[in-house]
């Protein structure tokens, strides 16, 4: 395991129990790319010459692909000790599911706008305040409790028009998050509050651009 990178210390005089992943630990991550030239038109294998050449030829498909799993997290309290310490954490509640709802196709977030209180993913009842003046047996990054993973494409398709050797048009429409996959930001971690658990945010939905550029 990783130390977390932190200075904000639970107990100075323990330091073994802030041995944990860290906050940026994703176990699980696939990256790919893909750039295809059809291979149409202008000095392509087939339709290199004719109407048909100017109509289908020019075209090629880029595209970056990434999943990952999701990332740890921390559940916090607010820190009451008089005694200078940097924070304070919750305890384990042994044999509680930390988890109520870890399907991420059918969870629904809160939504500010319409009132929707949404679905809980994380369950209270699984961590619990420390008796007064003493530590939380929690540690700082939970390796076994973690936000939902992410999937996202971004492609562009593009063709360009040659006018000469050198010269040439290009038309291109980017597409970012292609498959308008719903990408969930993780839940609410303090203990403390109302929405413990829910999760009420979200990146980005499908971004479509569209461009043009002459070289020459």
């Amino acid at each position: 395991s990783d130390t977390i990178g932190t200075s904000r210390l639970q107990d100075v005089d323990n330091r073994r129990a802030e041995r944990a992943v860290t906050n940026s630990d994703i176990p699980h991550r696939f990256i790919g790319s893909i750039a295809y030239e059809l291979p149409f038109g202008k000095g392509k294998r087939w339709l290199s010459s004719g109407p048909a050449s100017q109509i289908l030829g020019g075209f090629s498909f880029s595209g970056i692909f990434n999943y990952e799993s999701g990332s740890p997290l921390s559940i916090t309290i607010p820190n009451g000790l008089p005694i200078g310490n940097g924070q304070l954490r919750p305890n384990l509640v042994q044999g509680v599911d930390p988890f109520i709802s870890n399907s991420h196709n059918a969870f629904n977030a809160l939504n500010g706008l319409s009132g929707d209180r949404g679905d809980v993913m994380l369950n209270r009842n699984a961590f619990a305040t420390p008796a007064p003046f003493t530590f939380g047996n929690l540690g700082p990054v939970l390796p076994y409790v973690r936000g939902f993973g992410f999937s996202n494409e971004d492609i562009t398709l593009s063709k360009r028009v040659y006018f000469g050797e050198r010269q040439f048009f290009e038309i291109r429409t980017d597409w970012f998050n292609a498959g308008n996959r719903r990408q969930l930001t993780n839940p609410t971690t303090d203990l403390t509050s109302v929405n413990f658990g829910r999760i009420s945010g979200q990146k980005s939905a499908r971004v479509i651009q569209f461009g043009v550029r002459y070289a020459f």
